[in-house]
Order: structure tokens, then C-alpha cells, then sequence
């Protein structure tokens, strides 16, 4: 239906989209505001449900350093979060760090490989390929491209110029990123058939040099500095391509390099797939409004720890168990929703009235401005659903004498794809 924004009769206009699945894949906030592509619902739900394993699948199939951005990570997924427009986002960060500690590379009985690196172990090849990529920089982008390369059967060498690896990681103090924890994520990287040479500097105008030298890619990732000139076989990552920026965006590069890498060596272009479908979902037998008293967020314990200049640092530890499934049931799960019938709704308001959020509204058809193509409701009213006031509880849906409205489940998964093969 089109609208002419300019007249005065729609100058107050109701401002509407039908939705789709793709509308609803954006309304889940956490998980799209993620650089590196982590399913953040995916793994706040399981954590919610005590699938603990499973929720530390979510954190680590796509991110290599995800024991890091549990503890120091700028956390834009929190940003993001939909908690916020009640009283306080999820503290994902800390739910990251409560699975990580379980199953991560710094735990006592860390998990097996195939449990979270699904995402790439498909590409994992029963015998290693004989090409040879050498990366300038161990830091979040370089041991990230070396960790999905080694994945896709590549063997790399990565070049540090100075005597510890992790770049930017490795200068967090301790009291925030102990030592440990990123040196366990690092050697799970190089397990994996990564070689790592420490206080080795390569000087910008030897990396093309690297080339006749028997490598058959080069991927620059020094964080800062001289960026490599175009060249066949060079390939620049992290800040130098990004420039300034939260480490977890490097992270997030150094997968897209090393997938451009795979590519110019094999001529196979990976790509990424993201599948999502509706399910029917029940009508949960528990409501948060926005009434609910205790709504905000869990504090972790804090410890005080001396500083330079007689200061005390005041730093938060691992939340516990009681705690984390706690915060992880402040969720509002962005993920349900409750789809409209548009051909079954009678616009009755029945459900307008039983809804404890006032997220429902019947309003005539004419004080609407529709994005995109909007639905025939011949002149009358339309029922329009608050997004941001609807707490997913669901009660609309028995409610409705239509069986207009049903309760659905997004089910997502992103998974990454062989493409075609270009010669």
C-alpha cells in the first residue's frame, strides 16, 4: 500500500512491517550485533536449561579466543541486548565466562575438539594439503586466521616479533585476562598443526620474499604499522584493514582472511549460510513483566586486589552456578514470538485486552504506514504488536478465538559451506 510520508494524514502514522523470518533473525539482538557471527541466543538458552555443553558449543564454534571475550571482550552482543529496555541487559559476558571455565582450554577437563569447532571441523582434511601460509602477527587476527586455516588442512607458520604471542591480548593486566587463560586458548590453536616462531621479526620489505621462499600465501596481521602493497598472495588483516578497533572485530577478520586465503589457494570459496525456521512453541508457564520486581542484573562476587600508587582494583570474579542460571533466566527470549494470522484475525481485540503489556493494539487500517507490501484488511482495523513491550509470554495466543496467534520459535543455525570451485 503506498504511503505519501508528506501528508498530513500520515504525518502521524502508525509505522509498521509485516514480518518475516529475516525480520525476526533481526529482532534477536545479541546474536547480530556479535562480530564473529557467535549464536549468543543459541547459547543463553542452553545455558538457561542447564545444557551447559551445549551452551559452551555456541561460545566456542566460531571463535577461537571465546575464554577471552568472556572476561575482557567490549561485549557489543550486551549492547544489544533487549533486556535493557526493561532494566538491565543480560550480563552475557559473564554467562561466556560461567560455560568457558566448564569446557574451555583453561579448565580442568577441557572439551573435546569435535565438540566446538563444529562449525569448521567439516573442513578438516584426513590428510594435511602441502600449501604453506606464512602470517606476519600473533595476535587475535593472525591466530585466528591460523586457527581456521589449519581447520580447512592448511599448515601455517605464524612470525611474532616479540617473546609472547597474543598481541594486544597479551598486554591486558592479569587482573583482568590472567596470563594463563590466553596462553591455553593459544597452544589449543597450535594443536592443531600451527607452527609459532616467537622474537622472529620480518622486516615489510621481506614479506613478498616469503612467496619465492616456498610459501604459497603471506597474511600480514601486525596490528598497526605498514600495510603490505597489493600483491598476489599478500593479504592484510586485523587493524590493518580495520584500523582502530575492539579486538574482537580482529578476531572476526581474521576468519574473513583466511576464508579469501582458502580461496586463492584452492580456488574453493567458502561461504556462510545462515538457515532459520518457525516452530511451534508452547505458552511458557512462567511471565517476566516489566512489573516484576528483581528484574536487574546479577553481580558477580568482587575481590580487591592492590595497584600501582596504593590504589585497590575492585575486579568481578566467575559467577556461580545458582548465579549464572539466574542471569541467563533474565533472558526475554528475543527468539519466540507471537506470529499474527493476518487471514484469521478478526481484529476482535480479545487479545488486546488479556495482554498483561499493553503490546497489542487495534487500530484502523488508515493510521498505518506499512514498510514493504501490507496486508488487505479492506478499509477496517489492523492488530499491531509492540515488539519492544511484548514479553514473549504467550497469552495471547490461547486467548484468541480465531487461532489467529500462535507462539513460534526461531531455530537458527549459521554454518559455513563449500561454494564453487573456480579454476
Amino acid at each position: 500500500m503506498p504511503v505519501d510520508s508528506a501528508s498530513p494524514d500520515v504525518q502521524d502514522a502508525l509505522h509498521a512491517v509485516v514480518p518475516d523470518v529475516q525480520t525476526l533473525l533481526d529482532a534477536v539482538g545479541c546474536s547480530r550485533a556479535c562480530p564473529v557471527g557467535t549464536d549468543v541466543r543459541g547459547m543463553v538458552v542452553a545455558l538457561s536449561e542447564g545444557r551447559y555443553a551445549d551452551a559452551y558449543r555456541f561460545a566456542r564454534s566460531r571463535n577461537p579466543f571465546a575464554s577471552t571475550c568472556g572476561r575482557v571482550c567490549d561485549a557489543p552482543c550486551q549492547a544489544s541486548c533487549l533486556r535493557a529496555a526493561l532494566d538491565e541487559p543480560v550480563q552475557i559476558r559473564l554467562l561466556e565466562r560461567f560455560v568457558c571455565e566448564l569446557y574451555g582450554p583453561e579448565s580442568v577437563q577441557p572439551a573435546e575438539f569435535s565438540l566446538f569447532c563444529s562449525a569448521l571441523y567439516g573442513f578438516r582434511r584426513q590428510s594435511i594439503t602441502t600449501r604453506r601460509v606464512a602470517i606476519i602477527g600473533a595476535g587475535p587476527a593472525g591466530l585466528t586466521a591460523a586457527h581456521d586455516l589449519a581447520l580447512m588442512g592448511h599448515h601455517c607458520e605464524v612470525f611474532e616479533r616479540l617473546e609472547r604471542p597474543g598481541g594486544r591480548l597479551a598486554a591486558i593486566p592479569p587482573s583482568l585476562l590472567h596470563p594463563s587463560v590466553l596462553d591455553a586458548e593459544i597452544a589449543a590453536i597450535l594443536r592443531l598443526g600451527t607452527t609459532l616462531h616467537l622474537s622472529t621479526h620480518v622486516d615489510p620489505l621481506a614479506w613478498a620474499g616469503l612467496l619465492e621462499e616456498g610459501f604459497d600465501a603471506v597474511i600480514v596481521a601486525t596490528g598497526g604499522g605498514e600495510s603490505p602493497s597489493p600483491s598476489l598472495g599478500l593479504f592484510p588483516a586485523g587493524n590493518l584493514v580495520l584500523g582502530p578497533s575492539p579486538f574482537v572485530h580482529a578476531i572476526a577478520d581474521g576468519s574473513r582472511v583466511a576464508r579469501e586465503v582458502h580461496a586463492f589457494l584452492t580456488g574453493e570459496h567458502l561461504q556462510e549460510r545462515q538457515t532459520a525456521v518457525l516452530v511451534p512453541a508452547e505458552v511458557r508457564e512462567r511471565v517476566r513483566p516489566r512489573s516484576r520486581p528483581g528484574g536487574t542484573a546479577v553481580r558477580p562476587p568482587v575481590v580487591d586486589l592492590p595497584a600501582a600508587g596504593g590504589e585497590v582494583l575492585s575486579i568481578a570474579t566467575s559467577l556461580s552456578e545458582a548465579d549464572a542460571l539466574a542471569e541467563a533466566g533474565r533472558c526475554v527470549d528475543c527468539h519466540r514470538s507471537a506470529v499474527i494470522d493476518a487471514a484469521r484475525c478478526t481484529a476482535c481485540g480479545i487479545c488486546v485486552d488479556i495482554c498483561p503489556e499493553d503490546a497489542l493494539s487495534v487500530v484502523p487500517e488508515s493510521r498505518v504506514a506499512f514498510e514493504g507490501e501490507a496486508p488487505s484488511a479492506h478499509g477496517l482495523s489492523v492488530l499491531l504488536k509492540d515488539a519492544d513491550r511484548c514479553t514473549r509470554c504467550g497469552w495471547c495466543s490461547p486467548a484468541c478465538p480465531e487461532r489467529a496467534i500462535t507462539v513460534q520459535v526461531l531455530e537458527a543455525a549459521r554454518d559455513v559451506l563449500p561454494g564453487e570451485i573456480q579454476e
